[in-house]
């Protein structure tokens, strides 16, 4: 039996965090994290949610992180 999909997004996000706060702080200054995304049937919509994700985890963990949508 799959767990509902928002125990898996919250596990996704809670596992990213935790991933981009072990970053060391100078390294991550110079290099952005970049998360990329599955394209889907709306594109758009999917960048716009991937930049917020990004920004939002940018603001957390202090490591400048990029959403980006794959082309395939």
């Amino acid at each position: 039996m799959r767990p509902p999909t928002h125990v898996l997004g919250r596990t996704v996000v809670v596992g990213l965090v935790a991933l981009v706060a072990g970053v060391g702080t100078a390294a991550a200054q110079s290099t952005p994290l970049t998360i990329v995304f599955t394209p889907s049937r709306d594109p758009t919509a999917l960048k716009e949610a991937a930049d917020a994700f990004a920004k939002t985890l940018t603001e957390i963990s202090g490591v400048p992180v990029r959403g980006l949508v794959a082309s395939d």
